[in-house]
């Protein structure tokens, strides 16, 4: 029995205690989680550095990932030798060497990660050595690193940028040769979406230059090429920059092509070709600029090579003969019906420019001519 001071008897009271929150929700984690993502003009933010130029034009940045994009035998293995080798030159020795007007930032000590997902490995020992023969030196350097994932499933591959992503905590720069190898599906769209997040995210979280090559589809007569699949379409949407490289067959030489660079205005195309086994470069000439970007101008300049290897030494060809040597040149992977309706397009767009012209002959039989004179000799001049 409890008293009061007077003696009289009270009810003891029990104390106060304080009751748990309930839980939350998943729905207020994922609120407070959305909100505390909101930036206002106040927000500090970390600007990213710029990693990679082309002709003074910011291509790439740390932090975030950029795009090389080409067919096969294009210049991209070239290309990718000079934005290495520049990340591992010393900025004091940049002008003594022709970098196809490529500069990486100098990687200060940190890594530099090359990993080839497709070619031999010879072909990765070549890369390393065609780097090598840049910097001219005659050993690697220690802070580079080459990997040949040729072997890897694509599971293995996956797991295995993971592992190295961990391994090179302190890196500079990443040429992942070739992106589609870490993906099952470059047409799967939400596998795809996925793995250009992925990207984002450890570049963003190594501060590092990650630079992923993708193979362009073969393109229809005048029309600009396409990276392969819907991981190619999303890769461009989200880069820092783009950029393509392209081989003219008939002047012999590469042109290093800018395809969307989010920070900066586009450079003027710049071509490279091979003098004495060194690459040498110099800006595009009008002519090839118009080549490079006006499709029209583009389709007509590309039909006429073609009109001229089909009638090398020829004013007329018979329908077969004819249908057989546009076919040479057409894309060996095709299907026998992509490649026949690829023949037929191309005869009827020389047709239609007049580059040839349909006649019919004393015996009733359909032949082809061409409008100008006869191509005597292999026309491929260098631009230079």
């Amino acid at each position: 029995m409890i008293q009061d001071i007077n003696g009289h008897a009270v009810t003891a009271i029990s104390p106060i205690t304080a009751q748990p929150h309930p839980p939350d929700t998943q729905e207020q984690k994922l609120l407070r989680s959305i909100l505390a993502t909101r930036m206002t003009d106040q927000t500090p933010v970390r600007s990213l550095a710029v990693a990679i130029t082309i002709a003074g034009a910011t291509f790439a940045r740390l932090g975030d990932f950029s795009v090389v994009m080409g067919q096969r035998k294009a210049g991209k293995t070239t290309t990718l030798q000079y934005v290495i080798a520049t990340a591992l030159m010393p900025p004091d020795t940049i002008g003594s060497v022709d970098t196809l007007q490529i500069q990486a930032h100098f990687c200060a000590g940190k890594d530099v990660v090359y990993v080839d997902t497709e070619g031999s490995q010879e072909d990765t020992k070549d890369f390393i050595e065609g780097v090598k023969r840049i910097l001219k030196i005659d050993e690697m350097p220690p802070n580079f690193y080459a990997y040949h994932w040729r072997e890897l499933t694509q599971k293995q591959c996956r797991e295995g940028m993971e592992v190295l992503f961990q391994y090179h905590s302190n890196s500079h720069l990443w040429v992942i040769d070739g992106v589609s190898d870490l993906v099952s599906k470059p047409n799967d769209e939400a596998e795809s979406n996925e793995t250009v997040r992925w990207l984002m995210n450890n570049a963003g979280r190594l501060n590092a230059c990650f630079v992923v090559i993708i193979h362009e589809n073969p393109a229809k007569h005048g029309q600009e090429s396409k990276a392969r699949g819907h991981l190619g379409s999303e890769l461009e949407r989200k880069a820092s920059g783009a950029i393509a490289i392209e081989k003219d067959k008939e002047k012999k030489c590469h042109f290093i092509k800018s395809r969307f660079l989010r920070k900066s205005s586009d450079f003027e195309p710049i071509c490279f070709w091979w003098e004495g086994g060194q690459p040498a470069s110099r800006t595009v000439t009008a002519d090839e600029k118009r080549f490079l970007v006006d499709k029209d101008y583009r389709k007509e300049k590309e039909l006429t090579i073609l009109r001229n290897q089909c009638f090398l030494g020829l004013i007329s060809q018979s329908e077969q003969k004819l249908k057989a040597a546009v076919e040479l040149y057409q894309d060996p992977r095709a299907t026998k019906e992509a490649t026949r309706k690829a023949r037929d397009r191309a005869i009827k767009d020389m047709l239609d420019l007049s580059l040839i012209r349909a006649i019919t002959d004393a015996s009733g039989k359909l032949v082809y001519e061409t409008m100008f004179a006869p191509v005597l000799a292999d026309e491929t001049p260098a631009p230079f």
